[in-house]
């Protein structure tokens, strides 16, 4: 019988794997247990820290993942599905490895702490078709531009421009259409105006250190003493 009973013995410690410190692909160690196999949990799992060490970890559903942290009337999830990633939380939170904040997304507002923000489609690099906003603000300088297009901005109300420091209108052809234009400043310079030849002046108005502004039948805008006694080329 007792031979028997270690024959027994052997054989179950051979079919389930058992040795010191380990149940077959399981190994028991005094901070941890090691399984070796794939692991299958009918309830749930309750951790602090799960890790793969020097591998990579893979979590696979048939259906969906659900990751939940906080209290039942308050909390943060992600669930992977079918459909996609969806993330409820007060605040959706993008940092680069160092820890930097990159994106920032809450109710109000998203927020991008990059210095280029891009839109890659597969034939250009930025892309912005349609931008509906209330504001567009930057601490840094702020540039609008269109390398290869046409720059409109348009509003069935009003649109106001404003700028602390110095605001630049920059293009080849700039035109304003409007039932009135009311430039309120304490100054007003028009700069690399055409100015009439002083030397065509008379004699009288020669020393005269101001000028006055003309403007042609077709628009054009240039400076002269007198705009009725002296001729302008109003074509260039």
């Amino acid at each position: 019988m007792v031979f028997i009973n270690v024959c027994l013995t052997l054989w179950l410690s051979l079919v389930l794997g058992l040795h010191w410190g380990s149940v077959g692909p399981i190994s028991i160690f005094k901070n941890h247990v090691v399984f070796r196999s794939p692991v299958v949990l009918k309830d749930g799992l309750v951790a602090n820290r799960i890790f793969s060490g020097d591998q990579s970890l893979s979590i696979q559903s048939e259906k969906s993942v659900h990751i939940q942290s906080g209290s039942k009337n308050k909390n943060s999830a992600i669930t992977i599905d079918k459909q996609g990633i969806h993330a409820n939380c007060d605040q959706f939170q993008i940092n680069d490895r160092t820890g930097s904040k990159l994106v920032a997304i809450d109710s109000s507002q998203i927020q991008v702490y990059t210095d280029d923000l891009s839109i890659i489609n597969e034939h250009k690099r930025l892309e912005l078709p349609h931008l509906v906003t209330n504001s567009i603000s930057s601490d840094k300088n702020l540039s609008l531009s269109a390398d290869e297009g046409r720059l409109t901005l348009s509003s069935n109300s009003d649109i106001d421009i404003s700028a602390r420091q110095t605001l630049d209108f920059v293009a080849n052809d700039i035109v304003i259409k409007s039932h009135t234009i009311r430039l309120q400043n304490e100054h007003i310079y028009f700069e690399k105006l055409r100015f009439f030849d002083r030397a065509k002046a008379p004699i009288v108005a020669r020393s005269s250190q101001s000028y006055s502004v003309c403007i042609c039948e077709n628009g054009l805008v240039f400076a002269a003493i007198d705009c009725r006694q002296h001729a302008f080329d109003c074509r260039e």
